[in-house]
């Protein structure tokens, strides 16, 4: 990925390729992923679209493709964990330059209301940074 600091935003079928792909413990054929998403999905995907698919998301920079003489073998560019974390830091930065402090304070309620304990342990974490 060229920008791993700024992964693309994915759509709904992007999503579920990527998830296949990195499910995968070797690299894919676009064949492979259509036979997984049909066998779990009541829509059927063309393979032609899911060709379009894989090939956008390399564009993207989420999938590295190697040319094979009878089909493309498709390998993850990024580590899901990676891009969940990239992603979600897009996300948040996006949030808290529009919103500012009510984006943070509803951060801080979001923590103490769901994780008492992780909220504590943060509270702690400030007061040692300001000491």
């Amino acid at each position: 990925m060229e920008d791993a600091e700024k992964p693309p935003a994915l759509s709904e079928l992007e999503r579920q390729v990527m998830e296949q792909v990195w499910d995968s413990e070797d690299d894919v054929t676009v064949r492979q992923i259509v036979d997984r998403l049909n066998a779990t999905s009541e829509k059927q995907r063309a393979y032609t679209t899911l060709m379009t698919i894989m090939s956008r998301l390399e564009s993207k920079g989420m999938l590295d493709k190697q040319k094979r003489s009878r089909s493309d073998l498709f390998s993850p560019a990024i580590r899901r964990q990676e891009y969940l974390e990239a992603r979600a830091k897009v996300e948040v930065d996006a949030l808290v330059g529009e919103y500012g402090e009510i984006a943070r304070a509803l951060f801080v309620r979001e923590i103490a209301e769901s994780d008492p304990q992780a909220a504590e342990k943060l509270r702690r974490l400030a007061e040692d940074t300001d000491a």
